[in-house]
């Protein structure tokens, strides 16, 4: 059976997921523990099942892969990067990457994207 690939994002009615500076203040309810609810959606076994992530340069840049030091992290980029620890930079099809991850033996695959799309 293939692998899953589970997106999960927080996206503004315009499509944007990050402020132009590239902060996420805008989501109402980031650390204000008063909207939370007996049925809150628990991150840390959402995680537990992943061990797979996919990112952009950007998130990357801004440190996210240091949360996932136990997972394989793939980096789509266009900088040709040196692959270290359990990064690897992804200058080609990250889509063909991801592809043939999901033919492999594993837990799911989480893409994350943190960012504002170009327009």
């Amino acid at each position: 059976m293939k692998r899953k690939i589970i997106l999960n994002l927080a996206v503004s009615i315009d499509g944007y997921i990050a402020s132009e500076d590239g902060g996420f203040d805008w989501i109402v309810g980031d650390g204000d523990e008063k909207l939370d609810t007996q049925n809150k959606w628990d991150y840390t076994e959402f995680l537990s099942n992943i061990d797979v992530v996919v990112m952009g340069r950007k998130c990357y840049d801004q440190n996210f892969h240091n949360d996932f030091k136990d997972k394989k992290v793939y980096v789509a980029t266009s900088k040709d990067l040196k692959d270290h620890d359990n990064i690897h930079f992804v200058t080609g099809d990250i889509c063909k990457v991801i592809e043939d991850e999901r033919l492999n033996e594993g837990k799911d695959i989480f893409p994350i994207w943190w960012g504002r799309p170009s327009r």
